[in-house]
């Protein structure tokens, strides 16, 4: 993936404490399966990639002091980096053509109620990082929300 095909993701979400390096899932969301770009996994993490390269802009390291200019780099040694695709999905929709089609390590298929007041959340693996992922996620208690967590 050349550093130009880099897409910058909707979402980051950093995970700790489930593995030995804390993850950080890049997500792109879409409407609709059919609107999920071809290849679109390894583009999400290669934008994070290049990002990590380069110094934050500002950081506050003390909350009783200023802003200041950063120096810092994160290294991208110490994170482990996913993709993942979110659409609402057809009940008949072929999971796994989407899988292959986007290139990333999970999908988050979203099922709606017809009055839209639930939403079921199909999580589909394509890798064992999204196998992990998926199942730290369906271990959220989301009910609260109308929202069900599923691998």
């Amino acid at each position: 993936v050349g550093v130009n095909s880099a897409k910058r993701p909707d979402h980051v979400l950093q995970f700790f404490g489930s593995t030995a390096k804390p993850v950080v899932l890049v997500v792109e969301s879409k409407e609709l399966a059919a609107s999920v770009e071809r290849g679109i996994g390894p583009r999400l993490t290669q934008y994070i990639e290049t990002l990590l390269k380069t110094a934050a802009s500002i950081e506050r390291v003390d909350p009783t002091r200023p802003w200041q200019h950063s120096t810092e780099k994160l290294s991208l040694a110490d994170f482990r980096l996913a993709s993942a695709v979110a659409y609402i999905a057809e009940r008949s929709s072929n999971q796994s053509a989407m899988r292959s089609h986007a290139s990333a390590d999970l999908l988050f298929c979203l099922e709606f109620s017809t009055s839209g007041a639930a939403c079921h959340v199909r999580l589909v693996a394509a890798t064992a990082l999204g196998d992990e992922l998926a199942k730290r996620i369906a271990a959220i208690d989301a009910s609260v929300l109308g929202i069900t967590l599923a691998c």
